[in-house]
């Protein structure tokens, strides 16, 4: 029987890579064909046979009546799946409707690319559907045991107060001029003298809604992705930081060798922390945050922390260009 392989490019992120393997289980319903997801040779882990997503996560063997195997299974390595992933179909940007229409033909598919919005966009679902869907998904996954003690452990620091999530996306120099992912995100607030101000008045903004009493005690659960800005970002009133390692400065979020004077610091501890983050932020009121795949998971699991996510850039738009905006919305009805 001929296969759907999900194998995200080696530089691909935590948060893109997950959603992709939403579609492509998708995929797999749509033409009845089992899932064969191939997390290897991914940047951050040392040891490129190491499967990354059955390595931190509990495996997902089936999903409905999708049979699900992994490639170097750590649980069945007997199972290791036996294929040859070059030689499979591997759609380009214009063949993604022939995986919802089944015109593919019997042979294997290669799914590479960030591949969510490219399959859902030539679905027949509606955006509704395919965010359930989607936080369906999430709702199976779980971390392998050590992290869920980890998890058990912070959790306290979660409860009896308001916590909004602050997820700051720097990018750790890849978003810097020449760099290939060059202006993902307007890196230029982080430059700007009122950039904490900004940040501090969107977490109290997110939360406006709660009672005074509680808001007086707001906490701001602080995620980013290099030192210096977490360092930045605990500054801010009642903010706290649960990730203690981090990649060198300017070396992006893609970083594996720890080895050498990081204190036993790993390329595994990085990826813990990682994971730890992206469940702890479910675990908030609310989230503050720049554009990132990484925070769809807090996003579904909480149907959008109830209307409480703001997007910190709209609090550094000229007050203009704001009133402009929403007064487009209005018109729109956006």
């Amino acid at each position: 029987m001929s296969v759907i392989i999900t194998r995200p490019d080696p530089d691909s992120g935590l948060g893109a890579n997950l959603l992709s393997m939403v579609a492509a289980l998708y995929v797999c319903e749509t033409l009845k064909r089992p899932l064969i997801v191939d997390w290897t040779g991914m940047t951050p882990l040392r040891d490129k046979q190491i499967n990354y997503f059955p390595a931190f996560f509990e495996p997902i063997r089936r999903w409905g009546d999708v049979d699900v195997s992994y490639v170097n299974d750590p649980d069945i390595p007997a199972a290791s799946a036996s294929y040859q992933p070059e030689a499979a179909y591997e759609p380009d940007d214009d063949r993604y409707g022939d995986l919802v229409t089944g015109a593919v033909g019997d042979r294997d598919v290669c799914l590479r690319r960030f591949h969510y919005h490219r399959i859902f966009r030539r679905s027949p679902l509606t955006p509704s559907a395919v965010f359930y869907r989607t936080r369906e998904f999430f709702q199976q996954l779980i971390p392998r045991p050590p992290l869920r003690r980890h998890m058990a452990e912070l959790r306290p620091l979660f409860e009896r107060r308001i916590v909004v999530a602050l997820n700051v996306r720097s990018g750790n120099g890849e978003f810097e001029p020449g760099k290939p992912y060059w202006n993902r995100v307007n890196t230029s607030i982080f430059g700007q003298r009122t950039f904490l101000d900004g940040l501090y008045h969107a977490c109290t903004d997110c939360v406006s809604g709660f009672p005074a009493a509680l808001r007086s005690d707001l906490a701001v659960f602080v995620v980013t992705d290099a030192r210096a800005m977490q360092e930045r970002l605990l500054q801010i009133p009642g903010a706290f930081a649960v990730r203690k390692g981090f990649p060198p400065a300017g070396a992006g979020h893609q970083f594996a060798d720890f080895a050498a004077g990081s204190g036993g610091y790993s390329d595994v501890d990085s990826i813990n922390e990682t994971i730890v983050d992206m469940f702890m932020m479910a675990a908030c009121s609310g989230l503050v945050c720049n554009e990132s795949a990484y925070n769809q998971y807090a996003q579904h699991m909480t149907l959008c922390f109830n209307g409480n996510v703001r997007r910190f850039e709209q609090y550094f738009e000229h007050p203009v260009k704001r009133l402009v905006k929403g007064l487009r919305d209005i018109v729109t009805g956006a």
